[in-house]
Formats: structure tokens, C-alpha cells, sequence
């Protein structure tokens, strides 16, 4: 948790994806919950189309967040 905020901080255009399977509270007392959420969280266990989702999904964000080119 420490590492993804820093690299937020350092780096705001990288993707970060939090993997867990902790329980709710446990989430909370690290300051992360599902609600509302400023981060991106897969809770385990998962399936593979559902991590490769997530993935494509942050990609997808990423490049829409860049300016255009020529724009």
C-alpha cells in the first residue's frame, strides 16, 4: 500500500492495481475500501478474464487520459 501511494505521488499517470484477498476490515485499517475508491482493487481469488479486465480496462483509462496528438 505504501509503494502504490508513493509511486502515485511520484508518478500520477501510472496505472496501480491493488490485488488482495483481505477482508473488508482489513482493507479499512490500510485506509483502502471498494467505496469510492481513488485506487483500483481485485480482490482474489479471480478469474483470469476478470484480472486481464482489469488490466485492459486501466490501459484503456490511461490512453484516454493522454492529450492528442495535434490537439
Amino acid at each position: 500500500v505504501e509503494l502504490g501511494r508513493h509511486l502515485a505521488e511520484i508518478a500520477p499517470e501510472t496505472p496501480i492495481l491493488f490485488m488482495t484477498g483481505y477482508v473488508d476490515e482489513t482493507l479499512r485499517r490500510h485506509g483502502l475500501s471498494d467505496e469510492g475508491a481513488d485506487f483500483n482493487l481485485i480482490r482474489k481469488p479471480f478469474r483470469a478474464v476478470d484480472f486481464v479486465g482489469k488490466i485492459r480496462s486501466l490501459l484503456d483509462a490511461r490512453f484516454d487520459a493522454s492529450p492528442s496528438i495535434g490537439a
